[in-house]
């Protein structure tokens, strides 16, 4: 179990009973105002916050009836719940599973075990809920945030797509839970490894770093698909902030998402690296079926053995979910063996979960590292 305890559960009852006494207290108050960042809140007291979308949300208490809604919930969940005064707040969780496991049945068993919140829900869903505070992706605010905030319900959006967002908005998120010190200390933990790294790689010129290919693959009928992220998407800095040279950037392959590559396209940029991941599939597989193709072995990075699985354990670590800098510490070390020495991921994993999440059970700590020793298995 983890040091911090899940919330309770409601019954449909008393649901029932809290949308009946929100939709009153909508009628006869208005505990928040959400406006252009640059208006400033005429509440006499409580809690004032900017999101993603330079908003202005005033709340006028620490809310209690948290709901997260919308696509790309699981990195909301994961930021929500670094927080341990969070936990208690939420009404449920959203789906957490892309398709590898579900890392809360061991974070947060109560919330786990309980009812899901639908990925998309509908206005009519989100209210019967009673939440008191609904987050969302900055990017689902248009069509649900907008209609729920026109129903008087408070709206908090977040980004968390880049470092510099995980370090700016888990501030605002603190001051939602009334937890400014775990705030501070969680932006200074993400800071310390970043730092560690960046200090290591300053020493190399920018002309002798590598070029890397990093790329999500999926499977459709036995056919791979390759695809690049776009420049300004988190897995471009992965590459860029470990040291690497991403062989796509600036090529125009992908501006508002994904975007398919061809062999032929990989095969031309002749990266001297290859990462591969996949969110709904074991990307250990395909790092073994790419070994073993005739038409890869000429490429730089095959001759070399320099064609790995980025890691995860419940899910993978390239992407914008609160593990994202275990990718960049595994790729930077990977790259630069020799600026760090010593360097044990299976010991950086499980620090993570312990200072991070405040995972201390050392069962599950010991699923949550057999699941990452299985994803670098092929490596």
């Amino acid at each position: 179990m983890t040091i911090w305890q899940g919330t309770e559960r409601r019954n449909s009852r008393f649901r029932l009973f809290g949308l009946l006494v929100m939709t009153l207290g909508m009628l006869v108050s208005t505990p928040l105002s959400a406006t252009g960042a640059k208006e400033t809140s005429t509440a006499a007291s409580g809690i004032t916050v900017v999101d993603a979308l330079d908003r202005t949300v005033t709340l006028a208490h620490k809310p209690q009836r948290v709901l997260i809604v919308g696509k790309s919930s699981p990195v909301l969940a994961d930021a929500f719940l670094l927080f341990p005064e969070a936990a208690g707040s939420i009404i449920e969780l959203p789906k957490t599973d892309q398709g590898t496991g579900d890392l809360y049945s061991l974070l947060q068993p109560e919330l786990a075990d309980g009812p899901r919140t639908p990925e998309i829900p509908s206005v009519e869903e989100v209210i019967a809920r009673a939440p008191d505070l609904v987050l969302m992706k900055d990017f689902s605010y248009s069509g649900l945030g907008d209609k729920l905030e026109a129903m008087g319900l408070p709206v908090f959006t977040i980004s968390l797509e880049m470092p510099e967002d995980w370090r700016t908005e888990l501030v605002e998120i603190g001051k939602i839970v009334e937890a400014p010190r775990r705030a501070s200390q969680l932006v200074e933990l993400y800071r310390n490894r970043q730092d560690a790294v960046s200090s290591a790689i300053s020493v190399v010129p920018e002309e002798n770093r590598p070029s890397v290919l990093m790329m999500r693959v999926s499977s459709t009928d036995g056919l791979m698909t390759y695809t690049v992220a776009p420049d300004i998407w988190m897995q471009t800095r992965f590459v860029q902030d470990a040291g690497g040279v991403p062989v796509w950037l600036g090529a125009g392959f992908a501006n508002k998402g994904f975007a398919k590559i061809s062999f032929e396209q990989i095969a031309a940029w002749a990266p001297d690296y290859i990462y591969i991941y996949s969110y709904k599939d074991p990307a250990q597989d395909y790092v073994s079926r790419l070994k073993t193709d005739k038409r890869w072995a000429d490429i730089p990075a095959v001759k070399a053995g320099h064609v790995k699985a980025i890691p995860g354990d419940f899910s993978s670590y390239a992407q914008p979910v609160s593990r994202w800098i275990l990718c960049l510490q595994w790729m930077a070390a990977d790259l630069y063996p020799n600026l760090f020495p010593g360097f044990d991921m299976e010991q950086e994993v499980r620090s993570f979960y312990t200072d991070f999440h405040g995972l201390s059970d050392e069962s599950s700590l010991e699923q949550i590292i057999d699941r990452y020793r299985e994803s670098v298995r092929a490596n």
